[in-house]
């Protein structure tokens, strides 16, 4: 919806965002509805993607993701008409792109990370992630085992153990303690 809630901007067909520079019956194009009219305004009319509206906070200006240049970016549609690319990604896709509330900033996903647009200025950068509450690798199993040995076997090294307990082969440190 529009700031002021008096339209709807959308992709009436349904989006095929999964193929790349899909050509065909299926590709999206922006199109506003005007609540109180319920007319239908095609704001793109583009052979390939032209997808993701969403709302600048003026309520006149549009973003959306297209590939109209050979590769997916950010464009912008001014109160005008007029239409311009606000990214220049050659590579990779821009997917699930979403506007800030004030308008100033869009996210997206691409790459395998997030990234970030300033509207004004048009720079992007990717976001660092930082995994917290989850080791960033499996954490060795430990076990005190004190009987049914079968087979032990020292590392030509001194510095590691391999033994069989209970059926099972086993590897640790030889250092006491079992680091």
């Amino acid at each position: 919806y529009s700031p002021d809630g008096k339209q709807l901007a959308f992709n009436r067909k349904g989006q095929v965002y999964w193929r790349k520079y899909y050509r065909g019956s299926y590709a999206t194009d922006v199109t506003v509805m005007h609540l109180a009219t319920k007319k239908f305004t095609d704001l793109t009319d583009f052979d390939g993607l032209d997808s993701w509206p969403m709302w600048g906070r003026d309520g006149q200006t549009l973003f959306f993701v297209s590939d109209r240049t050979g590769s997916e970016n950010v464009w912008r549609r001014d109160p005008t008409g007029n239409t311009a690319a606000l990214t220049t990604f050659t590579t990779g896709r821009v997917l699930w792109p979403s506007i800030s509330s004030d308008g100033a900033v869009i996210a997206f996903e691409r790459e395998f990370g997030i990234w970030t647009l300033d509207v004004a200025s048009g720079s992007t950068r990717t976001l660092a992630i930082t995994r917290r509450g989850a080791p960033a690798a499996r954490e060795p199993e430990r076990q005190r085992l004190t009987r049914e040995f079968s087979s032990l076997a020292l590392s030509p090294d001194g510095k590691k153990v391999a033994f069989v307990a209970r059926g099972d082969i086993y590897a640790a440190s030889a250092r006491d303690g079992g680091d």
